[in-house]
């Protein structure tokens, strides 16, 4: 597969996502950057192989859907030819399950859905160039779940949860939905679902409800 820019120095793009509406926005997008010039467009991810290899892409640029977010955690996902494709994944549910082993496949970037064209352009940049760009609470939060597991118990969970996450769980506590807790931390919706997902794989806790017993439990919440 093609690893190399266009001669007028254009990043070729593949773009994919299940809404027509969607895959317009984003082809606009590429379109409107003199630094990319649109290679295709495709209907998900379930024939990016034989597809990509159709459209010669130097980087995916995904709106992700849950089949999708499967695809990119299988090893070969985005490994064609034995040539990894760079990817630039949008979406709204970035559970860790999915992202840590997508981006051992060659994921490069994780966007949430309000991401503007100049962001989108910059980390599509950036993955042409093999560089990862993600959200420090992301890279945060990623960090803390690859970190070697010892055995621990209650309080000391309790004591991992970082100070951001503190908050968001006393939010919780609060009542506060996800667009609240954003609003009010000054955050995008996207970061507070990471913290959301840290919070609850760092306590045990099977729901929100499940986490706020917990802290009311181990002091971390006063009611």
């Amino acid at each position: 597969m093609n690893r190399n820019a266009e001669s007028d120095g254009a990043i070729r793009v593949l773009v994919s996502a299940h809404s027509a509406l969607r895959r317009a926005e984003l082809e606009a997008i590429v379109r409107n950057s003199e630094a990319t010039k649109l290679a295709g467009s495709i209907y998900g991810l379930d024939m990016f192989s034989r597809q990509a290899r159709d459209f010669q892409p130097d980087v995916l640029l995904a709106d992700i859907s849950r089949a999708d977010s499967l695809a990119l955690s299988r090893p070969s996902a985005l490994d064609e030819d034995k040539a990894p494709l760079s990817a630039v994944a949008i979406t709204e549910n970035a559970d860790l399950g999915w992202v840590i082993p997508a981006l051992r496949n060659g994921m490069k970037s994780v966007l949430s859905r309000d991401a503007s064209a100049e962001e989108i352009i910059t980390a599509i940049q950036a993955a042409f160039t093999g560089l990862v760009l993600l959200e420090p609470d992301l890279v945060e939060t990623i960090l803390q779940n690859l970190r070697p597991a010892a055995p621990r118990s209650p309080n000391q969970e309790m004591e991992s949860l970082t100070a951001r996450e503190i908050e968001v769980l006393r939010m919780l506590a609060d009542g506060l939905a996800n667009k609240a807790i954003a609003t009010r931390l000054g955050i995008s919706e996207h970061t507070v679902k990471f913290h959301i997902s840290s919070v609850l794989s760092k306590m045990g806790a099977a729901s929100r409800t499940e986490a706020v017993t917990q802290g009311i439990r181990n002091g971390l919440i006063v009611i």
